[in-house]
């Protein structure tokens, strides 16, 4: 997966890369039926797993974040650990995956053929998964964070800062530029995993999402991305 070539236009593609670094959210012009997405989640919930991670600083999300893993890591237990490294580089879909065509469809028709971890996420009621990026377990800039949400309400909010504004795992420094949105049912954002970002859920509700990861070198999802991000004018990450 990792062994695909550039693109040819490589400057352009060394400048999206950069580009990236600095948007916080980016939308992806997609409607998409909530309805259809929710009866097929509704066929695999039971597959629902506590999410397990061997990190000390992040074990509060065995609390409060489960998943179903519809595409995984070729051999692994999860088969959905953590995030993409460089090492995990073949994937498949599994058997809730198996259950959820139409995710599937979806998922392709934003990404790409390249399909790499795709899983629905359940983040509780008034519960934070707290500041965290994807750097620092290697994932490259070029393994982009799509959010799908299917069940939210306006007290889910997204937010991105640069690490250094982080105070701790759950809180930023005052009077610093923390980036925040609210992402609605059926929309589909790239959200910047590069920076520290954080998911909170103020409701009393449980939140259901579908969490996606893009390769950038699939050519449909690079075609994709390189318009969105010339065609961007909300403000960058400084």
């Amino acid at each position: 997966m990792y062994d695909l070539p550039l693109p040819d236009d490589k400057v352009s593609y060394k400048f999206i890369c950069e580009q990236l670094k600095k948007i916080p959210h980016l939308q992806i012009p997609i409607n998409i039926p909530v309805d259809e997405i929710l009866a097929e989640y509704k066929s695999v919930k039971n597959g629902f797993d506590n999410y397990k991670n061997s990190e000390p600083l992040y074990r509060h999300w065995e609390k409060i974040w489960s998943a179903v893993v519809l595409y995984g890591v070729v051999g692994s237990h999860e088969m959905g650990g953590t995030y993409i490294r460089n090492d995990q580089t073949n994937f498949e879909m599994t058997k809730y995956g198996m259950k959820c065509p139409f995710v599937s469809q979806t998922v392709k028709e934003i990404v790409g053929q390249l399909v790499s971890r795709v899983r629905i996420n359940n983040i509780r009621g008034k519960a934070q998964l707290g500041y965290h990026n994807h750097v620092d377990v290697d994932q490259p800039i070029e393994i982009l964070t799509v959010q799908i949400p299917i069940v939210n309400t306006e007290q889910m909010e997204y937010s991105v800062t640069k690490k250094e504004n982080v105070k701790d795992i759950f809180s930023v420094f005052n009077s610093v530029e923390n980036y925040r949105k609210f992402y609605k049912p059926g929309e589909a954002w790239i959200l910047n995993s590069w920076h520290s970002h954080n998911a909170r859920n103020l409701g009393d509700d449980d939140k259901i999402s579908i969490m996606v990861y893009g390769y950038l070198r699939d050519p449909h999802f690079y075609g994709l991305v390189k318009s969105l991000v010339k065609n961007y004018n909300e403000k960058l990450i400084s």
